[in-house]
């Protein structure tokens, strides 16, 4: 009977038990050690064993835009037993050893505004519970590698003045030294914004077997950090934690200061133009733009061209874009787009002659005027077919004298206008003037009869025609010859040509009086012919005739040559 009611009583102290284990086991942060078991420090931190390392390092994936932490090529995982051997621990050592030398070659990988470790370690849940694919990406930053269920922690070399190395030591558990837990490795802040040591511990937690919680005992060992926290690197932190029986144990937290504010344009103006009559340069808008940074200050000197469709078409009209980057210490850059509109602005030119003389019977038309001019223009070339006529007072007044002007203009495709062009006309008259005698008259008997020379010979003695020039006579109206012998007036015109190039027109009236008429007193302009003009008087006429006709021939040659042949008016 006593033993049923023992068995009874140990039911509710045994859920009571199962309870409290689970409470004891809900601690987020607190590992919890078996009794007796034992436990691996690395550099100052304990790991309950078994324990499951992983060899990791990051990589960029610039294709797809993050980072990767992926398992190393090198024997990338490797196991603690629970109760290790000293081969499995120095096995343990020489990877960690191996890790070092990359570690040290580069310490900090910059990708972005990041600042990641080379190499690493992780202590996974268990076996395989990290990714063995290496193209798994498990997060940007450290912080979320800490923040995967499958790490346990993110162990980093411990650095001091001699040289990088990891701790690596296993001991019982029963030595109840306490254990610190919280971050583990490297602690991220932004240098615009850093982080204080007392936030940082706030997040950390110390359990001893024994004393309990003993969060409230730890401090600050050592602190590299807080007198750098505006500059950029790796400061490290060591926090320190005993218990009433004097165990101590430390925790080293690396706070990773980095920059991820991006630098600064400083401009006035994204948008330029150029124009082809004075074109810019790159380098002449570059002189407009600098670049800052809040921690490195001005870094104008780091401005690069990323792209460039400005400078091969400086000469070409239209739109074209410049892109600059500018990228600071930590990796964190600005990309500033520039317009650059390249215009046109030279106006066409209208070039051919600008003043025409030209006599009143001669033609000279606007269009022809408008044929002989050429405009040109840098850009478009031969504008002479867009010519315009802007004014013109001269159409319709071509044989009227006078001075007259057109004027004209032309426009390229970017609506630049030409300045006017003016054409100047003048019309002259340079018709020499015609000599007119009013009339001549010729009395004559009917019985006598006179030949066109002597017709000539009369108008010479009578000074009608002056002798001291070459002339050429002809009869360009003839109503005597045919009736020299009915009595009668008869009208003739005689046209004298001289070399001189005057015109004289005479008009000549020839009476022929019927036989023993009495003619009454003749006026002063009248020539009688008493009797017919001797053999040999007729003869030395038609010689003088002749000559001048001769002299008239070769003068009119002459005139021809001087006018046609050497342009002498």
């Amino acid at each position: 009977m006593l033993k049923n009611k023992t068995f009874l009583l140990m039911i509710p102290i045994g859920i009571l038990v199962f309870i409290l284990c689970l409470l004891l086991n809900y601690h987020p942060v607190v590992p919890i050690f078996a009794d007796g078991g034992k436990a691996v420090t690395i550099n100052g931190s304990s790991y309950e064993l078994p324990a499951y390392f992983y060899f990791c390092e990051f990589h960029a994936m610039e294709d797809q835009g993050y980072v990767m932490a992926t398992r190393s090529y090198r024997p990338n995982n490797y196991t603690l037993s629970a109760d290790p051997s000293e081969d499995e621990l120095d096995g343990l050592r020489a990877i960690a050893e191996d890790l070092l030398y990359s570690y040290e070659q580069e310490p900090c990988f910059e990708y972005g505004d990041e600042c990641l470790p080379e190499m690493f370690i992780i202590l996974g849940h268990g076996p395989n519970a990290f990714p063995t694919d290496t193209k798994t990406a498990i997060g940007k930053t450290i912080s979320a590698v800490q923040s995967n269920p499958n790490v346990r922690a993110l162990i980093l070399p411990n650095s001091n003045d001699d040289a990088t190395h990891y701790e690596i030591s296993v001991g019982p558990l029963s030595d109840n030294s306490p254990v610190i837990d919280g971050y583990s490795g490297v602690y991220i802040t932004d240098v615009n914004n850093p982080v204080s040591v007392s936030i940082i511990k706030s997040h950390l937690t110390a359990v001893d077997d024994v004393d309990g919680d003993i969060t409230d005992r730890i401090v600050v060992k050592s602190d590299d950090y807080s007198a750098n926290m505006h500059t950029l690197g790796l400061w490290p932190i060591v926090f320190e934690v005993s218990d009433t029986a004097g165990n101590t144990a430390s925790l080293t937290i690396n706070v990773s200061v980095i920059d991820r504010t991006a630098p600064t344009f400083v401009y006035n103006s994204a948008n330029f133009t150029s124009n082809l009559s004075a074109p810019l340069s790159l380098n002449s808008i570059l002189n407009n733009i600098s670049a800052t940074d809040n921690y490195d200050g001005d870094i104008t000197n780091k401005i690069v061209i990323n792209s460039d469709g400005f400078s091969s078409n400086s000469e070409i009209v239209g739109s074209y874009n410049v892109v600059l980057k500018v990228t600071d210490s930590s990796g964190n850059y600005t990309l500033l787009t520039l317009t650059i509109q390249v215009k046109d602005d030279i106006k066409p030119t209208i070039s051919g002659s600008s003043t025409y003389s030209k006599s009143t019977k001669a033609s000279l038309s606007s269009a022809t005027i408008r044929s002989g001019l050429i405009a040109t223009d840098n850009y478009d070339g031969d504008l002479s077919a867009k010519i315009t006529e802007v004014s013109n007072n001269y159409t319709g007044k071509e044989s009227k004298v006078g001075n007259y002007t057109i004027t004209y203009q032309v426009s390229d495709a970017a609506g630049n206008k030409s300045n006017i062009f003016t054409v100047t006309i003048t019309v002259i008259d340079d018709t020499k003037p015609v000599f007119y005698i009013s009339e001549v008259i010729l009395n004559i008997e009917n019985y006598n009869t006179l030949t066109h020379n002597e017709i000539i010979q009369y108008l010479c003695r009578s000074k009608a025609i002056d002798t001291t020039k070459l002339y050429y006579c002809s009869f360009t109206h003839d109503e005597y010859t045919g009736h020299e012998k009915e009595a009668g007036s008869y009208k003739l015109v005689a046209n004298i040509e001289y070399q001189d190039g005057s015109v004289q027109n005479l008009d000549l009236k020839i009476n022929v009086l019927a036989d023993n008429v009495n003619h009454g007193e003749n006026p002063s302009n009248n020539l009688d012919v008493k009797e017919k003009v001797g053999f040999f008087t007729l003869v030395w006429n038609w010689i003088c005739e002749a000559s001048n006709a001769v002299a008239s021939f070769f003068s009119r040659i002459w005139n021809w040559l001087l006018v046609n042949l050497f342009h002498i008016k």
